[in-house]
């Protein structure tokens, strides 16, 4: 795992863009607290239905206590994989969070990646994004439940 991990990273320097690397990075570095479009409308921390919107805002454990607030993943994907992926990652972390950051990273690997892949690519703005880089920065979050510890005893957290 830790190599195949290292090797997907050295693979993401290689081909991302810099504002990829830029986002990434800072995900890594401050967490998913804030909210950050990676790509597409689903794709980023907090980023959903194309906006600044939290999938959920009321956790308790591993658990989404869903709020009329919360995104309702009404607005259609950009149509590439990745934001497929991100979209049905965003509606699992609306409920039982335990099995969201597993189920993105299966979807996100069969998806098609590389320069000359089938398919559209996600994109932020003009600067497309690579597949590789969305995959890395999930394979590296550190907690288990979208951004949160997976943990049923931790306190309740409102975003």
């Amino acid at each position: 795992m830790a190599q195949g991990l290292h090797s997907k990273f050295f693979l993401c320097v290689k081909i991302c863009d810099m504002a990829s690397l830029r986002s990434l990075s800072f995900v890594l570095s401050f967490g998913l607290a804030t909210s950050l479009k990676i790509c597409g409308n689903f794709c980023g921390p907090n980023w959903c239905n194309g906006q600044d919107l939290s999938e959920c805002s009321d956790i308790e454990g591993s658990t989404c206590n869903k709020q009329s607030s919360d995104c309702p993943e009404t607005t259609e994907t950009d149509g590439s994989c990745a934001d497929g992926c991100c979209k049905a990652h965003d509606a699992c972390c609306g409920g039982d969070r335990t099995s969201c950051n597993q189920a993105i990273v299966a979807c996100l690997q069969a998806c098609p990646s590389g320069p000359f892949s089938p398919g559209k690519v996600c994109m932020d703005g003009v600067l497309p994004v690579p597949v590789d880089s969305i995959l890395v920065g999930m394979e590296l979050d550190p907690y288990g439940c979208c951004g949160h510890s997976c943990d049923a005893g931790n306190a309740t957290v409102s975003v």
